[in-house]
């Protein structure tokens, strides 16, 4: 039996008042692999009794830490502090966290409004990862959702409606894509961008908007009622959404915290796509227990990520970063042109892990 501290900050960033859960168990029966394929000198670094302080946006995920197991025989300590997108950043960037929930648009708006361009040497913030599903079959992700008596039927019918976007994560960029696949400019619809995630569903919800641009987890029962369909996916726009993970430069040049991210990837990458796909039960029991969803939401939930792959960064997927850059600038949501998206990514973590490419649309 292994005793494994796990501390679980429910709170802001850099508040006292964060939640701490003291958790001991037995090592899992699942199959955890360990960072083997990692470089000698990582294997050669002792990890015991260090602490990896790890960022999500999802509660849910941060309990998934405990309840899968798969860290119960890791030799150090994990912190998981539940943030917003602004404080993944924030805490990143301050040295708080040594890994943050990144999408490509975070990294992107960093580098788009820095005041030194990134290049890949000077970059300070590296995506080491990116997980995402394939987006097909009844329980798509992300991307465009409608009410269903709005007379929507694609996206040709956009013009002059009402959209309950959102000024972070994926959901602006995938905003963005909508407009230009359909060939409208903002002035074309009728915008309610909202900062908050509870925000842009209420927005919805209650009828002020008939488009809804986000992760369809949210409004997962109008859409088993039938109250709302989904009109295309951020796949099918063209837009990588992604479950990143990003480090600071610095932090990879620390030996130590180089060795501990190493083996922290690998089991990361079993939660989210081997232990995911096979623990269901679990999955949405969390869900109904953290999150206080219904059944259908916890369902919708699962399924939605399942069959989940960790993405190679190669030029298609390069590419449709450099589609989200473009965007941006162009909608002057960032004030220099990103030329060269690479410059943010470091693939050195995917060597130790099966990764497929990004589906294209």
């Amino acid at each position: 039996m292994t005793s494994k501290r796990i501390r679980v900050g429910l709170g802001l960033v850099a508040t006292a008042a964060a939640a701490t859960l003291s958790l001991t168990g037995c090592s899992s029966s699942s199959t955890t692999t360990t960072a083997d394929a990692s470089s000698s000198s990582d294997a050669d670094v002792d990890l015991t009794g260090q602490t990896l302080t790890i960022g999500v946006t999802d509660a849910v995920l941060a309990k998934l830490y405990e309840v899968s197991g798969l860290w119960d025989d890791a030799p150090y300590d994990i912190d998981v502090q539940v943030g917003t997108w602004a404080q993944q950043s924030t805490a990143l960037n301050s040295g708080q966290w040594d890994i943050a929930f990144y999408s490509v648009s975070t990294a992107l708006y960093q580098a788009g409004n820095d005041t030194t361009a990134w290049t890949a040497d000077n970059a300070p913030v590296k995506l080491i990862g990116g997980w995402s599903p394939p987006q097909t079959g009844d329980y798509p992700w992300f991307g465009v959702a409608v009410d269903a008596d709005s007379g929507i039927e694609s996206i040709d019918d956009i013009a002059g409606k009402s959209i309950a976007s959102s000024t972070s994560g994926d959901a602006f960029p995938t905003y963005l894509a909508l407009l230009d696949k359909a060939g409208l400019t903002e002035a074309d619809v009728q915008d309610y961008p909202f900062a908050a995630s509870s925000d842009q569903v209420s927005a919805f919800l209650t009828g002020q908007a008939s488009v809804y641009v986000s992760a369809f987890g949210s409004i997962a029962q109008q859409i088993s009622d039938g109250d709302a369909n989904v009109l295309i996916t951020s796949r099918e726009l063209g837009v990588p959404v992604l479950r990143g993970a990003a480090v600071l430069q610095t932090t990879l040049d620390d030996p130590v915290k180089h060795a501990l991210i190493a083996d922290w990837f690998v089991r990361y990458n079993e939660l989210l796509t081997t232990w995911w796909d096979s623990h269901e039960e679990e999955v949405e029991a969390t869900y109904e227990s953290v999150s206080s969803v219904t059944a259908d939401q916890a369902k919708y939930a699962w399924a939605s990520v399942a069959n989940s792959k960790a993405r190679t960064f190669n030029d298609a997927l390069l590419d449709g970063v450099q589609y989200e850059a473009d965007l941006y600038y162009k909608a002057g949501a960032i004030q220099n042109e990103v030329s060269d998206v690479s410059v943010f990514f470091d693939d050195e973590f995917n060597q130790l892990i099966p990764t497929e490419d990004q589906p294209q649309p």
